[in-house]
């Protein structure tokens, strides 16, 4: 089952973004399935997931 991100979860995804932008490295992980939430670009998106789908989506214009 999906679980969906609440406003609560936003300070926690930019703090992964920011990480991922500054190393390149997917280091911040999902509070629920304990997974890495991954970025990677697709051409112009940035699409991030976890494994549980609480931070899946993509993103367009960074």
């Amino acid at each position: 089952m999906k679980k969906k991100a609440n406003p609560e979860d936003l300070p926690h995804f930019v703090r992964a973004l920011e990480e991922w932008h500054r190393t390149g490295a997917n280091t911040i992980s999902c509070d629920t399935c304990q997974a890495a939430i991954r970025f990677h670009e697709r051409g112009t998106a940035t699409v991030h997931e976890c494994d549980c789908g609480r931070f899946t989506g993509s993103l367009r214009g960074l």
